[in-house]
Formats: C-alpha cells, structure tokens, sequence
C-alpha cells in the first residue's frame, strides 16, 4: 500500500516536469529570430545580418555582411540532431556557381560561444575585395573551402580546422599576373586568432605565405614569393616591384593592417 501511495505522486509530478518541458520547448521555438539575433549580435563584430525574419527554429535573412561586403539572404533550420550542450542549425547562403554560396552547420556551444561545422564555402575573388582589404581591384578568380569545424568565443578562436583552394586566380592593378592555384589550411593562431598557410599548386610562381588574423580585426602576411623560371625576365621584374630577391631569387613578404569594417 505505501508504494501504490508514491507512485500517483511521482506520476503528477513528472507529468508537470514533462509539461513545463514541452511548454518552454514551445517558447523556444516561436522565438522571434530578430530578438534572439540581437543578442549575438556583438560577438564577432564584422559578421552582421539584416532583415531577419522568422524564429530561431526556421527563418531567414535578407543580407549578410561580411566588413565591408553584403552577400546575398538566407535561410537556417534547427538541426534536431545536434550534440548536448549545442544548439545548431543547417543554412544556406547564395546559390551554387554564384559569387558567393556557403552551406553546412553553425549555431550555439553552450552559452558563450558559436562554432560552425561541415561549412562549404565558394566566392569570386572580386567579392571578397571588400572583407580581404589587400586584394588589388581588376583580381579575379574563384576560391573554394572546407571548413571542418570553427569555435568562436567572446575572447576569440578557440578551434578551427579547414581547408581550400584557388583557381585560376589573377592579382589586378598595378601588377596584373597570373598566380595560377593555389591550396591553403587554416589552423588556430596564438593570441585567440586564425592562421592560413598558403602555397602554390599549379602555375607561374612558387609561393609560401602565413596570414594571421587577430580577434580585433588586426591581420598580417609573412612568407616569400619566387618565379618557376628564373630566366622569366617579366616575372623578375614583377618581383623586384614586390621588394628586393635573395639570393635564391625569392622576394619576402611582410605586409599588415585592419581588415575593413570593423
């Protein structure tokens, strides 16, 4: 008899527990998507969304600016399947073959963090003139990545694994050349940055350069740039506008800055 007297009780009051789950459940997801937005918004300062619409389970955007650049809107979905301790959702952004298009998986790392994870990304170099400051006008080209996963807290990088390639790329005025391919890793920097080797895969030139990229929008670029053929005069003359060559026939590479916008 004792136990039949516990168990209507535990029954009522894991129904309640049960019912107040679902009901804030419920809240979280008709959240208007703007409101919980304007809570992140701050974290990472030169990543900003205009026109959000919808909740935080489904909803879109009109704009995404990267510095100084809009790309085009997009859409998220809640990814039911996400780890504990992670709320994640599936987006689109741009379509495939246009000047920008990215998909995969970002959102919340507990409460003080965003990460993004499986992100395919494609851009024309022309459209990332305005958030990579040092790209010369007249650049083209068509860049590829894969970002395997990105963790972004309030003090900066905490993880990031990917990698990319460029294809067919060209540097504009005043040099106007063609840098052939190029692959490129991305890897976390001291100081809470991020960190992109880059090194030629086909074409004219022989390139290794660093950039580093700080959490308060400071970047700089190490590394050396030598032509195939050394008997190639025009390239000789294109380094010797770079800087002085060594005796290996390479030009060093230091330039820094502020990325625009932020």
């Amino acid at each position: 008899m004792e136990g039949l007297s516990r168990n209507p009780w535990r029954g009522w009051r894991g129904q309640l527990l049960f019912g107040l789950f679902c009901y804030l459940l419920f809240l979280g997801m008709k959240m208007p998507a703007s409101w919980a937005y304007g809570r992140v918004a701050g974290w990472i300062p030169w990543v900003r969304m205009e026109g959000v619409s919808g909740t935080i389970w489904s909803g879109g955007f009109a704009a995404l600016r990267l510095g100084a650049s809009t790309l085009g809107a997009g859409r998220w979905r809640v990814a039911p399947e996400a780890l504990p301790g992670r709320l994640a959702v599936d987006f689109t952004l741009g379509a495939p073959g246009a000047a920008w298009h990215a998909a995969g998986r970002a959102g919340l790392e507990g409460v003080s963090a965003l990460f993004a994870s499986g992100v395919t990304v494609e851009a024309e170099v022309e459209a990332l003139r305005g958030v990579v400051g040092m790209i010369p006008p007249g650049s083209r080209g068509r860049v590829t990545g894969h970002l395997e996963s990105l963790v972004v807290a309030q003090t900066g990088v905490r993880a990031a694994e990917g990698h990319g390639t460029g294809s067919g790329l060209h540097v504009g005025s005043p040099l106007n050349v063609d840098l052939g391919d190029l692959t490129g890793t991305l890897q976390p920097d001291e100081g809470h940055g991020l960190l992109l080797r880059v090194q030629d895969r086909a074409g004219p030139w022989q390139v290794r350069l660093t950039f580093g990229l700080k959490p308060d929008g400071s970047y700089r670029g190490r590394g050396h740039v030598a032509a195939r053929d050394a008997s190639d005069t025009r390239a000789g003359n294109l380094l010797r506008v770079l800087g002085p060559m060594d005796g290996q026939g390479r030009v060093e590479i230091r330039e820094h800055g502020r990325l625009p916008g932020w």
